[in-house]
Parts: structure tokens; C-alpha cells; sequence
């Protein structure tokens, strides 16, 4: 899988600012990268280096790099820049990620401060633009950053793109080792560090099936044609011609995650950043680790059965029993593969939320559960179907 790669490295003045054992900011931030963002990069990747622009209404000049040359790239960066037009940078990242043709689009921003260009983040990028900026991998990290105000506003620019944020070097976290591993964890949470799965290998069965026979398991044409033309399925469905084993296969995985459990498009597309083409892949040996975000094989780190947390969680219960409709409720049995956490939400609300931690989702279709969708505050529940014919067993 090619990966293009723009890095975004703020060079304002206040990047010569001492932030600990008598180093500047920028000193630190090379060091970050040579310990914890180098030893990720593949010697395929392309990388382009792209500084601040010199004033709001310039443009950024970016500096394409390898893994063999980007040590020397990064230490040439000097700080030296009175303004900080950071979102119009970024706006200059998305522009090139545009024309490139690689497989995965990632663009990592280190910024120790606010934008200074008076740019209003809710509006800045047009609606066509947030679409294309959410189908790449937008990290952005907030380096040694205490000012409330300067953090609520990088908050809301990263929630209006689709980013990625974390904090690395505020108060309490200034020394070099807290900052190494906050980056080496908000890296591998944004699923920069882990990249292609390389132990999930597609599965093409060698035998056909007609419309018919996926009508009957609950596949529409029509869902078919919709995750073409959304750019996920790898060929063109026809309507009367019968699938092959590869092209069946890839249409049940790109299914189940877009009808069968109704996760968002944008969800997905993360998801399939980590897979290569075509989509041929089978869940029941895997699952998507929501935590690490990546898929995770049975083989590496087998599943198993965790209780149903739901009699301990009352107000959880009530909102899974609203969800519920009565053939959902009828067809399942109580085993349940999944398992949440409770968290401060990091919105403008403040209100407290679950979110998913592992999930294992099962392409045998036995029944066509209602579609539930993700949203801040729920927990998602995806359970496993029993045995074909079997109902559940009265309460």
C-alpha cells in the first residue's frame, strides 16, 4: 500500500522558545521525530516537508523527502516566522494530497500555537473540501500547548476537518520521555503507526452466485451500486450478470459494515485505509480493534467472550432497549462480543459518554438486524448470531 505523506512542521518564532533542559521547542520536536515518526515511515512512502506559509496570503513550499533524506530535511528547518498561518497551510497539504494517486493520504501537523490569519474554522474549507479532507488521515498535534483558548480553537479546527488530535509536552507532560510516549500513543491511536495489516490476507471463494442468491441473504442491487459509486467496491455491479467468488466476497465485507452494522462512511473508509483492494475479506477471523484502530487477526489475539455489562449500566440498558426492535430482540441470544469503556468526552459539552473498544463483526447472515448508527455518547453493541434457525431462549 503507497503511502503519501505531508508533514506540516510549524516553524513560527515561538518555536526558539526553551521548553525543557535548556532546549527549544523546535529542538524537542526534531528530537520527537527522529525517536518516534522516522522509525515509522517505509522506504516506499512519499513525504513531503512543508514549513508555514511566509505570511496569510502566500503559500507554503513544501520539500519532498525520503526515508534516506527526511533526517537532514527536518534539521534544516529553522524558526524564524512572526505569524503563524497554520490553517491556510494545511489548506496547501490538502490541495497536493489531491493530486496524488497513492492508496493511503495522511497529513501530520505539529503546531505549538493558535492561527494567527483571524480565519474562522467552521467556514473556512467549503463543503466539497471536508468531504475530500475526511477521506484522508489528518493528525494534528498540539505541542507544548497550556493556553485553554488556543487548545479549544485547534479542538474545533480539528472537529470541523475530521482530524485527529492530541497533546504532547503541556504541563505535567513536559519531559522528554512523558512527550515521547503521548506521541507514540496518539501516532498509533490516528493509525499512523500501523499502517497496511499485513497478516490479513482477502479470501476468493471459487464458486459463483447470481442476484438472486444474495438477494435472498438480504444484499440489494441497489446497496451494491451505492458502495461503488461511494468508491469502495473495486468493479461495477451489472444486474444480470452473476458474481464471481472474489467480487461476492468483497460486496458481503463492504455490507456488513456499511448495512448490516450502519457504521458511518467515514468510519469506513479509516477502516479500509488498512486493507488493501479488493475488499475480499473475511470477519469471522478478524476484527476491528477500535482502541488501536486496526484490524486484529483471531490468530494474533484471539476474541473471547465477555459478559453482558448491561444489568451493572442501567441507563445503557434503556437506551439499548429503545434501540431494539422486536425481530432483533427475537433472533439474537446473549452472547455478546464486545466490550466499552467509560470516558470524559472531549466536547464542548463536557458530558460523560462510552466508546468502543474492540468489536468483532460476523458476515454470516442469518437475520437483517436493524441498522444502528454511531454517535458520541453511545455504546455500540454488535453481537454474534446463533445458530441458524434457533431462537433465543425465553427470558
Amino acid at each position: 500500500m503507497k503511502r503519501y505523506i505531508e508533514i506540516v512542521f510549524d516553524n513560527s518564532i515561538s518555536m526558539r522558545d526553551i521548553l525543557t533542559g535548556n532546549q527549544t521547542r523546535i529542538q524537542v520536536a526534531k528530537a520527537l521525530f527522529e525517536k518516534e515518526v522516522f522509525p515509522e515511515l517505509r522506504e516506499d512512502d512519499q513525504i513531503n516537508i512543508r514549513t508555514l506559509r511566509s505570511y496569510c496570503d502566500g503559500t507554503s513550499r513544501p520539500v519532498n523527502t525520503n526515508i534516506k533524506t527526511i533526517k537532514y530535511d527536518v534539521e534544516k528547518i529553522d524558526a524564524k516566522l512572526g505569524e503563524t498561518p497554520l490553517f491556510n497551510t494545511v489548506k496547501d497539504a490538502v490541495e497536493a494530497c489531491k493530486k496524488s494517486m497513492a492508496d493511503e493520504k495522511i497529513i501530520f501537523v505539529l503546531t505549538d500555537g493558535d492561527d494567527t490569519c483571524n480565519v474562522d474554522p467552521t467556514n473556512f474549507f467549503t463543503p466539497e473540501e471536508q468531504k475530500f479532507i475526511r477521506t484522508l488521515n489528518v493528525i494534528l498535534m498540539q505541542f507544548a500547548i497550556n493556553n485553554h483558548i488556543t487548545r479549544q480553537n485547534l479542538n474545533l479546527f480539528a472537529s470541523q476537518i475530521g482530524a485527529q488530535t492530541f497533546s504532547v509536552g503541556a504541563s505535567g507532560r513536559a519531559d522528554f520521555s512523558s512527550m515521547r510516549t503521548d506521541l507514540r500513543s496518539g501516532l498509533g491511536n490516528a493509525g499512523f503507526v500501523t499502517g497496511a495489516n499485513r497478516n490479513i490476507t482477502p479470501v476468493y471463494p471459487g464458486y459463483m452466485l447470481s442476484w438472486s442468491e444474495l438477494n435472498n441473504r438480504g444484499i440489494r442491487f441497489y446497496q451494491a451500486e451505492l458502495l461503488f459509486n461511494e468508491g469502495f467496491l473495486s468493479w461495477k455491479p451489472e444486474p444480470n450478470k452473476p458474481l464471481e467468488g472474489k467480487q461476492w466476497s468483497e460486496l458481503l465485507f463492504l455490507w456488513s459494515l456499511r448495512f448490516l452494522n450502519g457504521l458511518p462512511v467515514e468510519i469506513i473508509r479509516a477502516m479500509l485505509m488498512h486493507l488493501s483492494k479488493p475488499y475480499a475479506y473475511s470477519q469471522s477471523n478478524m476484527y476491528w480493534d477500535f482502541e488501536k484502530t486496526r484490524w486484529i487477526t483471531l490468530e494474533a489475539k484471539p476474541t473471547e467472550r465477555i459478559p453482558n455489562p448491561e444489568p451493572e449500566i442501567m441507563d445503557v440498558k434503556q437506551l439499548n432497549q429503545k434501540q431494539r426492535d422486536t425481530e432483533y430482540h427475537q433472533w439474537y441470544d446473549e452472547d455478546v462480543l464486545y466490550e466499552v469503556e467509560k470516558i470524559e468526552q472531549n466536547n464542548a459539552a463536557g458530558t460523560n459518554g462510552y466508546k468502543l473498544v474492540r468489536w468483532q463483526c460476523k458476515t454470516d447472515l442469518f437475520v437483517k438486524p436493524k441498522p444502528k448508527k454511531l454517535k458520541a455518547g453511545d455504546v455500540v453493541q454488535f453481537v454474534k448470531p446463533s445458530k441458524r434457525g434457533r431462537k433465543r431462549k425465553a427470558d
